[in-house]
């Protein structure tokens, strides 16, 4: 089988081609590492676009140097007022005080070096960078990294995660809500104490939150929270099966059943196909192979 999930990544035949590269998750006790937080227009890489970030290096447990920057990205025209609330991002506040992108985007990557990174929910940061540095054709961040939201989880079983209900739930005081440097320094304190307070069996636990599937035989239930196709009616056209001989065993593994044309609520197709493809009736989705490999890489690492 040429698909699988391994230690939270997708793999699958010529992935680079649809997905950025990024780092691999891990799961650390570690005093030195670089946390970071990005603000955002929006949740979607390439539609939206990055307003702000926020990093600290951290040695021997302690904060020894930090970076912030507003970014004056020309792609970003208007900023969502629910945003401007949460965040008080506004677009005059980033044309008088951001920086140009590739400027920013240059510190840093500098700033960050080699370091192994950290941050919550640190896939969604990840993301947006990882275009970032697409879009200003910047060498990719491949970063090994850890998620500190991963590890609440495993402590907090079954409750509300959010940043600010685990600061809560511990006593601890946020500095300024929703802001790049804030927010990391914030999750720093929630990782020490998260160091402070998990035992091993916990720390097993996040370890085995991360995804491992041969697709020799079906996932598990439980893997199947936010899986693409999970549950889908799914149709893979002549030309993909072709050409990924393995994707259709792939995808009755990850819960996806396989019918004929007309019964389909999900029509996947190679990227060739795509936009001359006889468009399926509603409510099937149709979909490109590379839409369908960037959707299984997000879910893998979630």
């Amino acid at each position: 089988m040429d698909i699988k999930i391994v230690s939270g990544q997708l793999v699958y035949p010529h992935k680079d081609r649809f997905v950025l590269p990024m780092g691999q998750e891990i799961i650390t006790k570690t005093d030195n590492y670089t946390m970071l937080d990005i603000e955002t227009t929006g949740l979607y890489p390439g539609k939206n676009h990055i307003t702000e970030i926020g990093a600290a290096k951290v040695r021997n447990g302690e904060v020894v140097d930090t970076y912030e920057t507003l970014i004056n990205d020309p792609l970003i025209t208007s900023i969502p007022p629910f945003i401007q609330n949460l965040n008080g991002i506004t677009i005059d506040k980033l044309r008088s005080e951001g920086k140009d992108p590739f400027r920013a985007i240059m510190e840093f990557r500098t700033f960050v070096g080699d370091d192994l990174l950290a941050g919550y929910n640190v896939h969604f940061d990840l993301n947006f960078l990882a275009t970032f540095f697409d879009e200003h054709d910047i060498l990719p961040l491949t970063n090994d990294y850890f998620d500190v939201l991963r590890l609440a989880r495993a402590h907090f079983k079954g409750q509300k995660n959010s940043l600010l209900n685990v600061m809560q739930r511990i006593n601890l005081k946020n500095t300024e809500a929703h802001r790049g440097l804030s927010d990391t320094l914030d999750t720093i304190n929630v990782y020490k104490w998260l160091l402070g307070e998990m035992n091993d069996e916990e720390f097993e636990f996040a370890q085995s939150m991360i995804k491992d599937f041969d697709l020799q035989t079906a996932i598990p239930k439980e893997a199947n929270f936010r899986n693409p196709v999970a549950g889908k009616s799914v149709l893979v056209s002549a030309k993909l099966q072709a050409k990924t001989p393995d994707l259709a065993e792939a995808l009755t593994k990850l819960g996806a059943t396989l019918v004929d044309e007309g019964k389909a609520d999900l029509v996947l197709v190679t990227n060739q196909e795509f936009s001359n493809y006889k468009r399926p009736e509603s409510p099937a989705k149709l979909w490109s192979e590379g839409f369908l490999v960037q959707r299984l890489d997000d879910w893998a690492r979630s």
